[in-house]
């Protein structure tokens, strides 16, 4: 199999600048070319990238790269050996990244050639975490990984096949085992990003645009797609003790609108409280309002709704445990607001 310059960019998530950029300083130069007069990249060639990327992995510089792959002591064995100590100490979250490496090193070590689909398939492992997190990210997803591995390894495989056996026996997300499963779903989505909510938001865009990783996981949209579902029946079940049915219509539409805002500004407070801010500090003060204001939408600029959600979650500790804001943070929002001049309290 050969592949142009844009088939090697779109299998590997690298950019067609950077692969011509190495070619300009001579460190991967298609070996083939076409009777067209295109240059292709053969599995050899993607084995020597599989060696720059991973080499730029461990810190090297470009210009360094280019002196060690020229003296040849760089081993394809002894770089997949130290890129597996590396991973496994830096990045247990790419558990199959891992696997994907240790196979390439028994193959190597056995003296076999692995197959082009599986060099493509490392190189896209080893850069799909860069695309989403940053090293402080990973490290911290490293981190609540380790404290939840025995849930996350068994548990969450199992709950991911009880979804799917409800998906494939129709039953609906209003059903109360679905919206059971779906609280269980979140209480282990906390554990794995440790309340930042920063983490939520790309974990779920990455799983939604990364084919392999919903491959690996079994998580894909429509599961997602299900699962939220099945969670916002279980919050319409208890606001409707504080709503009527034409104001829990308005709820569920503004959800539907304005729902994906709530994540990235409850991070941002997250990080206000774990920076140690004050009420009173001007970037707390410029959380509060947009606070206030998304509370409003969520309501639709009603009062009496407002005030029937604020209830809702002052009464009633299933909406909090289904939620990724966390009591404190509810407090230290809600302290903030008031302090805003005629404001008061959001409805969470």
């Amino acid at each position: 199999m050969l592949m142009k310059i844009g088939e090697l960019a779109k299998h590997t998530a690298l950019t067609v600048r950077t692969l011509h950029h190495y070619h300009e300083i001579g460190l991967l130069t298609p070996s083939i070319r076409s009777d067209a007069g295109y240059r292709l990249y053969g599995r050899d060639d993607v084995a020597r990238l599989h060696k720059i990327q991973a080499l730029k992995q461990f810190g090297f510089s470009l210009s360094d790269i280019g002196t060690l792959l020229a003296s040849d002591g760089t081993t394809l064995p002894a770089i997949i050996a130290q890129q597996l100590q590396n991973l496994q100490q830096q990045m247990a979250n790419a558990q199959r990244l891992c696997q994907q490496l240790q196979t390439l090193q028994a193959q190597l070590n056995r003296g076999d050639e692995p197959a082009l689909a599986e060099w493509l398939t490392t190189l896209e492992l080893m850069t799909m975490y860069d695309k989403y997190f940053t090293p402080a990210e990973l490290a911290e997803l490293e981190q609540n990984k380790a404290q939840a591995k025995d849930d996350l390894e068994h548990r969450w495989p199992q709950m991911v096949a009880r979804v799917r056996q409800l998906m494939t026996d129709g039953v609906p997300a209003e059903d109360p085992g679905a919206q059971a499963l779906a609280r269980e779903w979140m209480e282990m989505t906390q554990k794995l990003i440790g309340g930042n909510a920063n983490l939520l938001v790309k974990l779920d865009t990455m799983t939604r645009q990364e084919e392999s990783i919903q491959q690996q996981s079994g998580i894909d949209p429509a599961l997602l797609a299900y699962l939220a579902a099945a969670s916002n029946a279980l919050q319409n079940g208890i606001f409707a003790n504080y709503l009527t049915p034409e104001q829990l219509q308005v709820v569920a539409r503004q959800r539907e609108q304005h729902g994906m805002a709530w994540p990235p500004l409850i991070a941002a407070v997250r990080d206000a409280m774990k920076e140690g801010k004050s009420l009173d500090d001007p970037a707390v003060q410029l959380l509060a309002r947009p606070w206030l204001a998304q509370g409003s939408a969520m309501a639709a600029g009603d009062p009496e709704i407002q005030a029937g959600l604020r209830r809702a979650y002052q009464q009633e500790p299933a909406l909090m445990q289904a939620s990724i804001m966390g009591q404190d943070l509810v407090d230290f929002i809600r302290a903030a607001i008031e302090q805003l001049p005629g404001e008061d309290a959001p409805a969470t």
